[in-house]
């Protein structure tokens, strides 16, 4: 279970792709994070993004959301 600290301290997508290689054994780019973010992934016909906020032109989100992101997308 993740404390509401773990949930909002925001990572760069930088860090977030480096998150997912070393927690899902995914090589992703930053620009393929970003992506997820932005444009999202379509799963059944839905689209599904990653939770990202945006602060002073930088894209930031969380473990907790790219774990999230990430389970709803390994059926695809």
């Amino acid at each position: 279970m993740t404390t509401t600290a773990e949930a909002t301290t925001y990572i760069g997508l930088t860090e977030a792709k480096e998150y997912v290689q070393q927690m899902w054994g995914l090589k992703r780019s930053r620009q393929t994070v970003y992506n997820w973010a932005v444009v999202g992934i379509v799963i059944s016909g839905q689209i599904v993004k990653l939770d990202s906020v945006i602060q002073v032109g930088h894209w930031y989100t969380t473990r907790e959301w790219v774990n999230r992101f990430m389970r709803a997308t390994e059926s695809r």
